[in-house]
């Protein structure tokens, strides 16, 4: 004799909140009848939700009624494979870093020197003295490596990742500093990109803390292409 598998009771989540709202109406109106509206709502609740949650909400709007038996939706798309049914899934999954849009073709990364309109706009912008103690003097010497930096020509303006921190410094962190376009240095206020020098195997390590950075610094220049 061929067993037939057992049919697994619907589970409305809708329905679940649906009932509640229902039920709290009508439990007052009823409760209000017997003199004590409060007990009401709280039976009325308890009893639509009960009732709505057991409701077959439709294949249609049912999140897990596509799918095989024993995989939900949400276990194929953890898997990183689509799924046979759902039309909304037939991309699969994407990784995180996939989706962040490529970077503006006006934008060039040149990193084998600092650009001289950093210490440029510095003195102009607070004066030598100033500039040369900004930052570590990191723009008076072109010394500390690694660094990320992007230029764009058609707008005068650059973006730069790199060690902001006196070098003696127990704990050593990277600064995004902006160059808008035609005037001025900014430093971009970002979380801490810091490593120890003195354990260089700890996480995060100074490779860590600089792709962290870069990331940061290309979500930025992605939004303010919106508004140059």
């Amino acid at each position: 004799m061929k067993n037939t598998p057992k049919r697994r009771p619907h589970r409305n989540r809708r329905g679940l909140f649906l009932g509640a709202v229902i039920g709290a109406v009508v439990g007052y109106f009823a409760g209000r009848a017997l003199g004590n509206p409060a007990m009401g709502i709280v039976l009325g609740m308890v009893a639509g939700s009960a009732l709505l949650y057991r409701v077959n909400p439709g294949r249609g709007t049912d999140p897990d009624a596509a799918a095989p038996r024993g995989r939900t939706q949400s276990a194929w798309r953890a898997r990183g494979t689509c799924h046979p049914h759902g039309a909304r899934d037939k991309i699969g999954f994407v990784p995180s870093w996939q989706e962040q849009p490529p970077l503006p073709a006006t934008w060039q990364r040149c990193d084998h020197r600092i650009l001289p309109l950093w210490w440029e706009r510095l003195c102009a912008q607070a004066g030598e003295q100033s500039a040369a103690l900004y930052a570590a003097g990191l723009f008076t010497e072109d010394r500390r490596r690694p660094i990320a930096q992007w230029f764009n020509p058609a707008f005068n303006a650059a973006l730069l990742v790199a060690p902001e921190a006196s070098p003696e410094w127990p704990v050593q962190r990277f600064g995004i500093f902006y160059a808008p376009p035609d005037t001025g240095v900014v430093r971009i206020h970002s979380a801490p990109h810091e490593w120890n020098p003195r354990q260089p195997r700890t996480s995060p390590t100074e490779k860590e803390a600089f792709l962290a950075a870069i990331a940061e610094a290309e979500r930025f220049l992605q939004v303010e292409m919106d508004f140059v």
